[in-house]
């Protein structure tokens, strides 16, 4: 740089290739700068500082802890307080019991109110063949007064497990009424599974779930005055249409939830009907695939009918197509059945999520595994 002097040069690598000179910039300010030579009497004024303050310090720390007293620790003793006395409250006076008793019967009638150890209950259950099946529901059979759902894909063994349960319910002595909308009726394989079809009342007028619920509630008021046990079947939920559906043109868009609607409001009604009866009802639906499942843990698949008919049955099976059973081997081999699963989704009588395994022929159903499979 010309108009410096060369003693203010210093020497300055540049990229490696060569030697630059760059200014002194200590030299020229005074100030020390990172890369330019201190002088000797800077850093020795610097460690004079260092030496100093760091002298100050500790002989500050030294009289702080010549300064601190060890001070006694305060007693404090424990506030005395009364003993609190726990009461056994569970126990509540036979009078008192009596009085409320009295007084409810007295406004609401005489079955309004009981104590729940005079509550006798009868035959909960009708016996299954499968004993992997009633394994899994957890209660010995099929269970009667309570609402019973099956659902799940096509050819998944749904229509069949039902008329097993019918057979089943035959030989126990119940009435058994079938609702078929699916158009599945098939008296030589039903005579095959164990049916007596002669004994079958069949149901094939109503054309809507209005109707269909409406012969319900007629058939169980027969039974409960006959005093007769009944196992009634609907097959299935969602073949059956609305009267707003038969009402409607083809091309106009049908009501949003109308089954589901329907379903809401009428199944209290149905329950209530044949509640401590001995009165057995199965509802047998299909499946479809949930579109707004938009995790992958979400479950993809619901039963149509809305939320009301989950909640409001006692017991959901799904059942589920496993594997084809075939005869032969190669490419000789034909399909005899299908391996089907069920698992408890729902149940307010044992333990859900067990499954269970059966073998589905055309005259015969019988158990694939000796123990049912748990999830």
């Amino acid at each position: 740089m010309s108009g410096l002097p060369s003693s203010d040069l210093v020497p300055h690598a540049q990229d490696g290739k060569g030697v630059a000179n760059r200014p002194n910039m200590a030299a020229i300010f005074g100030a020390p700068v990172f890369g330019a030579h201190r002088s000797s009497s800077g850093e020795r004024t610097l460690k004079k500082q260092r030496k100093t303050s760091s002298r100050g310090r500790s002989e500050k720390d030294e009289k702080s802890k010549e300064t601190k007293v060890a001070r006694a620790p305060i007693p404090r003793e424990p506030i005395p307080r009364e003993a609190v006395t726990h009461t056994d409250r569970s126990f509540v006076p036979e009078a008192t019991i009596d009085k409320v008793i009295a007084l409810v019967r007295k406004e609401h009638g005489e079955h309004s109110i009981a104590r729940l150890s005079d509550y006798e209950p009868t035959e909960s259950a009708f016996p299954l063949p499968l004993a992997n099946m009633t394994y899994a529901i957890g209660v010995p059979g099929f269970p009667r007064a309570k609402l019973v759902q099956i659902y799940g894909p096509p050819s998944a063994g749904k229509t069949t497990l039902a008329k097993i349960a019918m057979a089943a319910a035959q030989q126990q002595g119940y009435v058994v009424h079938h609702w078929d909308r699916e158009n599945s009726l098939d008296p030589v394989r039903d005579a095959k599974l164990g049916v007596r079809i002669d004994n079958v009342l069949y149901h094939d007028d109503a054309l809507t779930i209005e109707d269909a619920f409406s012969e319900i509630m007629t058939v169980i008021a027969i039974h409960k005055k006959l005093k007769t046990p009944a196992f009634l079947v609907l097959d299935s939920v969602a073949a059956y249409m609305t009267k707003a559906d038969i009402e409607r043109p083809f091309d106009q868009e049908a009501r949003r939830a109308a089954l589901a609607s329907f379903l809401s409001q009428n199944l209290k009604k149905l329950l209530n009907a044949f509640q401590d009866e001995n009165i057995a009802v199965l509802f047998v639906n299909q499946q479809r695939s949930n579109a707004n499942a938009s995790s992958p843990w979400a479950k993809q698949t619901y039963a149509p009918g809305g939320n009301a008919l989950h909640h409001f049955c006692h017991l959901t099976i799904e059942m589920k197509h496993i594997r084809i059973l075939k005869h032969g081997s190669g490419e000789a081999a034909e399909p005899v059945g299908i391996t089907a699963r069920g698992r408890v989704e729902k149940s307010k009588l044992s333990t859900p999520f067990k499954t269970f395994d059966i073998n589905i022929y055309a005259d015969r159903v019988e158990e694939a595994t000796r123990e049912p499979v748990r999830d």
